[in-house]
């Protein structure tokens, strides 16, 4: 009986009859799909190993550049008061009904109605914290955060080659420029230094700006409370047999 020079194409044939398949580096590597599922999935992804990610660096962390933390008032004490017998959501021109609809707030049916509108009410009485558009976000106050600053150790001036972005995306990224210029995100400089940055693709299909910083973290001194080898070298450090509890 001749032997079958495929063994994907029948496997119903005797054990003997069946050519295995050579060990090479040329393997094909197949995925096997259940059959009730039929969707089509993407993956947009990016995976840098530890060897090539730029950490800051060492060195004596100035006291003016600590981050003063203070409370000036109680937090609590404007707290608006909860009705015990919530009343129905009421739209305004901030928390509009769509998107309050957008949170999904009791999907799966998991809350009765008078636990869904008290936790309508409280989203409603702290609708300010909700950001729907770029113009919403805001930053926290100095009173209670002293502005960040960045040390660093002495350096050049980088000038990097930014790049080219698609002329079919142009005027989108524009308007996301104009947009974060407008919110306070983005401010005019006159600085020596010129980053890379470049665009990328949201699962909403949108698109999002990304910030190439390895040049100031390259020079950035690193906190004195942070592990430098922290979780990118606990996976060396540590095996499955390891953590698992005895």
């Amino acid at each position: 009986m001749k032997r079958l020079k495929n063994p994907r194409i029948d496997q119903q044939a005797p054990e003997e009859y069946r050519e295995k398949p050579q060990r090479n580096s040329y393997q094909e590597d197949r995925i096997l799909v259940p059959p009730e599922e039929d969707k089509l999935v993407q993956v947009f992804t990016a995976y840098k190993s530890v060897a090539k990610k730029v950490k800051p660096v060492s060195g004596t962390f100035p006291e003016a550049a600590r981050v003063r933390r203070t409370i000036p008032e109680d937090p609590l004490a404007t707290v608006p008061k909860l009705s015990p017998h919530p009343p129905k959501f009421a739209p305004s021109q901030h928390l509009t009904q769509e998107r309050l609809d957008s949170l999904e707030i009791n999907k799966n049916g998991f809350l009765s109605e008078e636990e869904q509108r008290l936790f309508e009410q409280v989203v409603k009485n702290n609708e300010k914290t909700l950001a729907f558009e770029e113009t919403d976000r805001g930053t926290l106050k100095d009173s209670y955060f002293s502005p960040y600053i960045m040390p660093v150790v002495p350096h050049e001036p980088w000038e990097l080659k930014n790049i080219p972005i698609p002329p079919g995306i142009r005027d989108k990224v524009i308007a996301i420029l104009k947009e974060k210029l407008s919110a306070g995100v983005y401010e005019p400089s006159q600085s020596s230094y010129r980053s890379r940055w470049f665009c990328v693709l949201k699962k909403n299909g949108k698109l999002r700006l990304v910030h190439d910083l390895q040049p100031l973290n390259k020079i950035s001194i690193v906190l004195t409370h942070q592990r430098r080898d922290g979780a990118d070298g606990a996976g060396r450090k540590f095996r499955k047999r390891d953590i698992l509890p005895r």
